[in-house]
């Protein structure tokens, strides 16, 4: 059974090509290093923050960005004693 794709390449020729090795090349390269780079974050690169919870008045480190222009959001990270999750960010933040 012939795949929609084949039949097209066969009756229009013209519509179905491949790209140049260079640019197939260039394209798995890239591929291989999204699946590699794990979890992106959304919105733009933003900045860490340091406030007080509402609720216990704890201190707290925060995620400000904005995910479409003009509209601020902001994501818990830790709070302010957790030496575990504080450690990687110290770590980033003197590199």
């Amino acid at each position: 059974m012939r795949t929609l794709r084949a039949d097209l390449a066969v009756r229009h020729p013209a519509l179905i090509r491949h790209h140049d090795l260079a640019f197939r090349t260039q394209y798995v390269e890239l591929k291989e290093r999204v699946q590699a780079s794990g979890l992106l974050l959304p919105g733009t690169p933003g900045s860490l923050a340091f406030g007080h919870s509402n609720r216990s008045g704890a201190g707290i480190l925060y995620r400000v960005f904005y995910p479409v222009p003009k509209k601020v959001s902001e994501d818990y990270i830790c709070g302010a004693d957790d030496e575990t999750a504080l450690h990687p960010i110290e770590g980033a933040a003197t590199a």
